[in-house]
């Protein structure tokens, strides 16, 4: 698939990932009919293009009954918007001028969170690197509090970052949560690498530590043994059966018996049936 294409289809999940998170809904920042007018054509009843104040933004406007309505919308976690691609790509694809980090020297980290849909436990925020913004995540038990940083809280939200991208920028032997029903399983970054792990028999992950928990037994790792396929029924072979006159000389236990002239049914060789 050619990188125009790819484009295409992550725009629409851009604009659907508005559309779900109700960027649009009550109290979200709207553009006016004039300036939707100014950057967009009628030709084009859907239309993207930059935020003017922050490259984690983009605005859309789309014609309605003949009049253009916008919203600005929010790009994915660890996302800018790219003017050349008119789509959401990865911050270190994107050239960002008005990049927070590079506009404020001082500045050492800053929230991902829009004012209109702050959430109280949230573990996402972005760190200045060389003046370059990078994705970050609060460690589990913690939330990022903005001029503060992440500080203990018991928060057990989402890290938005996917599983490699945790350990790119985390040291050897960092742990973490997977979020799923074992009780047992956590990830540990090794080489920046994301490795499944488990805790031992009766201990819980939580927090970077396994604690003992007498509930906590399901089978993890090596010890989940794989259900062994269901073999298809084995067809039995027929084989053509024909009756001989010819005597047989009956052997028991090496030692010639008797001559039998009696019938004898024998399985006769498939390379004989013609």
């Amino acid at each position: 698939m050619k990188k125009p294409l790819i484009l295409i289809f992550i725009s629409l999940h851009v604009y659907l990932f508005g559309l779900v998170f109700g960027v649009n809904g009550p109290g979200a920042v709207t553009l006016t009919e004039a300036e939707c007018a100014k950057n967009c054509d009628v030709s084009t009843p859907n239309c993207f293009f930059h935020d003017n104040e922050n490259c984690r933004f983009y605005r859309n406007c789309y014609l309605e009954l003949g009049k253009w309505k916008g919203y600005v919308r929010p790009c994915p976690f660890g996302q800018f918007w790219s003017t050349k691609w008119t789509v959401c790509d990865y911050h270190y694809n994107v050239n960002c001028q008005m990049d927070k980090c590079r506009l404020d020297s001082s500045l050492a980290h800053y929230t991902n969170q829009h004012k209109l849909t702050y959430q109280k436990c949230n573990r996402n925020y972005w760190a200045c690197v060389k003046g370059v913004s990078q994705p970050r995540c609060c460690r589990e038990g913690e939330t990022y509090e903005p001029n503060r940083g992440c500080v203990p809280s018991g928060c057990l939200g989402k890290c938005l970052l996917g599983l490699n991208d945790i350990c790119k920028y985390e040291n050897d032997g960092f742990r973490f949560g997977q979020g799923n029903a074992n009780c047992r399983k956590y990830l540990e970054c090794k080489n920046k690498i994301a490795i499944s792990r488990c805790c031992p028999k009766y201990h819980r992950y939580e927090y970077g530590h396994c604690i003992p928990d007498t509930n906590c037994d399901k089978p993890c790792g090596s010890e989940i043994k794989p259900v062994p396929p269901i073999s298809p029924p084995v067809k039995p072979v027929v084989c053509p059966v024909y009756k001989s006159n010819r005597s047989v000389q009956l052997v028991r236990y090496g030692v010639k018996v008797r001559m039998a002239a009696t019938p004898v049914y024998m399985i006769r060789p498939l390379n004989d049936l013609h």
